[in-house]
């Protein structure tokens, strides 16, 4: 018989709402759910996400242009954005991914200078603009996610 643990997840609705709709991952509710998984199981799903990681970094991590974890979970929530038909600026992204908003337009200066992002022309401040996925941009998201879902596929 397998050892058990109990995990609490809590709903942190208030963060990830601030500035934008809740989008794809979120909890609707503010319940506290419990989950029990077993210990092989929390090793094999740790297993699985470092090698998720590592299918990405290989894909796109290590070459000309470089795209970090920051990056990519900023491209990642572009493409929520734009499937929900919501918009997204650079301070929405900057409360989600909890980093200063110094820090974010410089990451969406980059992702826009090779060619993955590009923003509302019609805003004079990258603050005002909304920003979206080029086709590059959405290319490179589809074919990481197609391998993630390989990945699960044999999980």
């Amino acid at each position: 018989m397998s050892e058990t643990k109990d995990i609490t997840f809590f709903s942190d609705s208030d963060s990830r709402q601030k500035g934008r709709q809740a989008i794809a991952l979120q909890p609707t509710d503010s319940a506290i759910e419990e989950i029990t998984v077993s210990d092989g199981n929390l090793t094999k799903i740790a297993s699985l996400l470092l090698e998720i990681r590592t299918d990405r970094v290989g894909q796109f991590g290590n070459g000309d242009p470089q795209i970090d974890d920051v990056s990519f979970h900023i491209l990642l929530d572009l493409m929520v954005s734009e499937s929900s038909r919501t918009s997204i600026s650079a301070q929405d992204l900057a409360k989600t991914h909890q980093v200063g908003w110094s820090t974010m337009l410089r990451y969406i200066d980059y992702l826009i200078s090779i060619g993955m992002v590009k923003k509302d022309k019609s805003a004079k401040n990258l603050d005002q603009s909304v920003l979206k996925l080029t086709k590059s941009g959405s290319d490179l998201c589809n074919t990481a996610l197609v391998k993630v879902d390989q990945r699960l596929g044999s999980f």
